[in-house]
């Protein structure tokens, strides 16, 4: 008895000495980076054409023409390259500070090896040089995957810096999620494709805090880890660095110790999927997206695509004869509702009759005739049919699933239209008594707030169109003087009300534009009322005099949800709306060309007035 005693004692203390050293030992982790030029090639010939037989004058003058491009061409400059690894760290009196773990000259090439007590998050910073601002990589050390870096060097006036083939954000193991792709079916296409993930990190505070990661193809294939205390979807972005135009947005179903594959999806040429074997992701995605009768319908419609380009390529004619009729499902939810015509546009307010019918000429002028048209028809079809596929697998969990949590990810998969609040803010009513509390405080009811909140504002969007009057505000000026708009109105003929804030980088770009017509049509009776939606008074304040605006300044600064943004419907900026003496609406969400064109025709080319020096995109736009 006393050998066996002896034996569980001597088991234990070596029991015990092997969890010291364990919970003692420290991580080692590997950081390696290198330069990966995108610059083109330049042959034997290249060189050849670059010679010339004029005189030394000629050739000067050629270099100091071409100078700018030639120098963007040339390799980067990595002579006062400086790398800095560093992370934070809490001293005694509780003080956030930086430590330095490297620091040195960065010359192409880098390889260090080190250890840690823990899974620690990281800076990599590059400065090329004292002129160029600093890029930075966030990740994560001594999660038992080395870190691989690369300075693309692109024949643009920017150069990539990015985590090559594996990107690991792993603070908690046991929340641990793991996606891995292999790109290889798009052949040499896919080489250096862009991986770009977003999902929400829950804090000590138990508020989420938005993450993101973006990592490269490496040999076309990627790892992405992180970790989730719950269930979320998440957001995973693919860019075709060498396919123009080439950019899928896919949803994945996270959860902790989840296992992701991003792979071809069936056998279509170009189009990708992210699958699991099992969890909440293949209830919710695999489901509808890996059914055989949803991958034909696809392949169908990626065929006749391919159709449609080449003859909008080479200039033919479809023909009725040689396009299959497309025959919906007898489910399908079109088959069942009743068609009914309704006119959505409303009649003009009293007194904004002339807005209405300026709009009505113009669009009248600008109609245009649909060429392939059974063809395209036949493809808009499928693809109507592809969506409601989703729509009802994925309506069909919010509505009666057994478990509360797939109801709730089915809600944020959003199958119903984005503006169409009301089902989804009925089924979180009822999530509410169903999931635990403290996963209801921190995300569902304010979920619920926010939803209430942008339905007023798709309401009030849907409502301002053309012909209608703007809703009346007072708000405080950058002299903190109160200003009414409708006061304001009166004295102008016409007013470009421009909803934007300090940090909306396409509002800022549109100032240069807005700033000469201003300039141009301000005598003629034009003003521009500028709305502030920034959150605080010093960033807009700051922004105003950056930008030096001269026009009418004003701050709601209440971010997304002040008053005045919800009346005008406001979700995006820049938002602009044009309006007349009366507050009459007359073009909505209106930019710079487009406003140009509307006041030269209304009071004639100003000689002050400059061509743009670069065409301004119509489109761009900042999101809430």
């Amino acid at each position: 008895m006393k050998y066996f005693v002896s034996y569980i004692s001597a088991f234990c203390a070596v029991t015990l000495l092997v969890v010291i050293s364990h919970a003692d030992a420290s991580i080692p982790y590997k950081i390696t980076g290198e330069v990966i030029s995108e610059l083109p090639e330049v042959t034997e010939q290249d060189e050849t054409d670059a010679e010339t037989d004029g005189d030394e004058s000629d050739v000067v003058a050629e270099e100091s023409e071409t100078s700018t491009e030639d120098r963007a061409l040339e390799p980067v400059d990595l002579s006062d390259a400086v790398l800095t690894i560093s992370h934070e760290v809490t001293n005694d009196e509780g003080e956030v500070e930086t430590a330095i773990l490297v620091e040195e000259h960065f010359d192409g090439t880098f390889d260090y090896e080190g250890v840690i007590d823990e899974a620690t998050e990281v800076k990599i910073t590059l400065r090329v040089s004292e002129d160029v601002e600093p890029m930075e990589i966030d990740t994560v050390i001594g999660t038992g995957r080395d870190i691989h870096f690369a300075l693309l060097d692109n024949s643009g006036p920017d150069d990539g810096f990015t985590l090559l083939g594996t990107s690991s954000y792993v603070l908690n193991q046991k929340n641990k999620f793991t996606i891995t792709g292999d790109l290889s079916f798009l052949g040499d296409d896919a080489e250096r494709t862009m991986l770009m993930f977003y999902w929400d990190k829950i804090g000590a505070d138990g508020e989420s805090h938005r993450s993101s990661v973006d990592v490269v193809t490496y040999d076309n294939s990627f790892v992405i880890e992180g970790d989730t205390s719950i269930p979320q979807i998440a957001d995973l972005y693919v860019i075709g660095s060498h396919i123009p135009g080439f950019f899928l947005t896919l949803d994945v179903v996270l959860e902790p110790q989840g296992k992701y594959t991003v792979s071809q999806l069936g056998d279509l040429s170009e189009e990708i999927g992210v699958s699991s074997e099992s969890g909440y992701h293949a209830l919710l995605i695999d489901s509808w997206q890996q059914d055989e009768d949803y991958l034909a319908l696809h392949k169908t419609l990626e065929l006749d695509n391919e159709w449609l380009q080449e003859l909008i390529r080479t200039g033919a004619e479809d023909s009725d004869s040689e396009i299959t009729d497309y025959e919906k499902p007898a489910d399908s939810a079109d088959d069942k509702a009743e068609v009914v015509a309704v006119s959505t546009t409303p009649k003009p307010a009293e007194g904004c009759e002339d807005a209405v019918a300026e709009t009505e000429e113009e669009v009248a002028q600008t109609k245009a005739v649909v060429k392939h048209q059974a063809l395209t028809s036949k493809i808009s079809a499928m693809k109507r049919d592809l969506d409601n596929r989703r729509s009802r697998a994925i309506k069909t969990i919010a509505e009666s699933h057994k478990d509360p949590m797939a109801r709730y990810l089915a809600v944020r998969l959003n199958p119903w239209s984005r503006s169409d609040y009301a089902p989804r803010i009925s089924i979180l009513r009822e999530l509410e008594t169903d999931l635990e509390e403290e996963f209801v405080s921190v995300h569902v009811t304010p979920l619920i707030g926010r939803m209430e909140q942008a339905a007023v504002k798709a309401s009030n969007d849907s409502r301002l169109t053309v012909g209608q009057r703007v809703p009346a505000f007072s708000l405080a000026n950058y002299d903190d003087e109160d200003v009414a708009l409708f006061d304001l109105l009166g004295e102008r003929d016409f007013v470009l009300i421009d909803f934007w804030a300090s940090w909306c980088g396409p509002c800022i770009a549109d100032f240069p534009e807005l700033k000469k017509l201003y300039t141009a049509y301000n005598d003629e009776g034009f003003e521009i009322v500028g709305v502030s939606i920034d959150d605080n008074m010093a960033d807009w304040k700051e922004g105003v005099d950056e930008h030096e605006l001269p026009w009418v300044n004003l701050g709601e600064l209440k971010d997304w949800g002040g008053p005045v943004a919800v009346s005008y419907g406001v979700s995006a900026i820049p938002a602009g709306f044009l309006v007349d003496s009366d507050g009459c609406i007359y073009k909505k969400n209106i930019r710079p060309a487009a406003l140009k064109e509307f006041l030269v025709d209304r009071y004639g080319m100003d000689e002050s007035l400059e061509e743009p020096d670069e065409e301004i995109e119509e489109t761009q736009d900042v999101s809430s």
